[in-house]
């Protein structure tokens, strides 16, 4: 039995497949979630995997964000590589519908990080804010060029961030936050943005 699950997708092509990343590891179900098996290739030190993202365009493509560096699956998870240095903490993965190659990582200590050759090679991407631990990312579906960042530890100089421009320059939102940490952040269907914190759920208004 394992206690914590972080992180859960459904491949949307095939809703039979589930992955789910946990202390222990990921694991893959292939039967809508009744049977899961732990997939191997990624090691013990990196097992605390805190989110998975499936790229929109490609299924069998993966992206692992552990506590040791963002892993890669091209074949639905047989095989696994590590696609940056170990000591990168990835807390949350964005990759771009409408280019896979683009993708946002959201980390401790070095914020967001940009590729744009698939994870291959990755840049800093924090012109707007000095913020170092990056907790959580979500994009605008009606506009992908839209994505919120949320921070922890920064009081009133973090809260949210928004970039108009995929990432390129952001602009801090934290009026109300109350220099409250950001844990989570999620779009609702008619497009209002909240944020989880430790001092409950607040909505930009």
């Amino acid at each position: 039995v394992d206690s914590d699950v972080f992180s859960i997708i459904i491949d949307p092509h095939a809703p039979s497949t589930v992955y789910a990343s946990a202390c222990s590891g990921i694991y893959k179900s292939t039967d809508a979630g009744l049977q899961f098996h732990k997939i191997q290739g990624i090691p013990s030190a990196a097992r605390r995997t805190r989110v998975l993202k499936q790229d929109p365009s490609n299924p069998g493509t993966v992206y692992a964000g552990t506590t040791e560096g963002l892993y890669r699956t091209v074949d639905a998870g047989t095989k696994w590589t590590l696609m940056t240095p170990s000591d990168i903490i990835i807390n949350d993965v964005y990759v771009d519908p409408k280019n896979s190659q683009h993708i946002l990582m959201a980390t401790d200590r070095s914020g967001v990080l940009e590729s744009n050759d698939g994870a291959v090679s990755f840049h800093a991407v924090n012109q707007g804010f000095s913020e170092r631990q990056v907790s959580s990312m979500v994009t605008d579906p009606q506009n992908p060029e839209t994505v919120y960042v949320g921070v922890l530890n920064d009081k009133r100089f973090g809260g949210v961030f928004v970039s108009k421009n995929a990432g390129q320059d952001w602009s801090q939102i934290g009026a109300g936050l109350d220099g409250n940490d950001i844990f989570s952040l999620s779009l609702s269907p008619g497009g209002t943005l909240l944020a989880g914190t430790n001092h409950g759920i607040y909505r930009l208004n």
